[in-house]
Parts: structure tokens; sequence; C-alpha cells
């Protein structure tokens, strides 16, 4: 039998370049235990790229990568394209994760 973990989920939609980005991240007490990504369409590579890259950032931050530092390094990101969503400017899909994790952390710290 698998045990089950009893976690807390929020989920946030951001608009990006490439297309609308699906965050869902999973947490105890404040902490994120697992980031899933999912951008349409399934199954090019750009999606596969950023499901795995969920799987990376929740291994970073179970390894002890601190969130603020997630963050930092996820907004640096930058490209030619920008879109403008919520009155923030996005031009990676990496920013996009980055303002779902500071949303995440501004909400519970």
């Amino acid at each position: 039998m698998i045990a089950r973990k009893n976690l807390d989920s929020l989920y946030y939609q951001v608009d990006t370049p490439e297309g609308t980005l699906h965050i869902h991240i999973d947490h105890k007490g404040g902490h994120v235990d697992e980031v899933f990504l999912r951008i349409a369409p399934i199954g090019t590579s750009i999606s596969n790229l950023t499901s795995m890259l969920g799987v990376f950032i929740s291994e970073a931050l179970k390894r002890g990568l601190p969130l603020d530092k997630a963050i930092k390094h996820l907004n640096t990101s930058k490209s030619g394209r920008r879109i403008i969503h919520e009155n923030v400017s996005i031009e990676t899909i990496e920013q996009a994760i980055g303002i779902a994790l500071e949303n995440f952390r501004n909400k519970y710290n």
C-alpha cells in the first residue's frame, strides 16, 4: 500500500508568450513539496521540458534550495517576447513560475 501525504494545494494559471501555464503547488505548512507544471499542447517539446522543470524545481526545494533563491533565479530568465499578465510583464515560462512561487511565498510568509 502506498502512503499518501496529507498536503494542501494551490493552483495558478499564468499567461506566457508560449501559452497558458498551469501551476499546481502541493505544500504542507507553507513549505513547497511538489510543483507540477503543464502547458499546451501536451506532447510537444516545450510541454515536456516544462513538466520536467517542475520535477527539478520540486527536487531542488526538497534538497534544501531556499524558495527565495529559486524565485530569484527563475525571475532572471529573459527573452525577446513578452506579454502582460495581471499588470506584470512576463517574457518566459520561468518568470511565470517565479511569479506563482512568489505569490505562494507571500501568502504563507
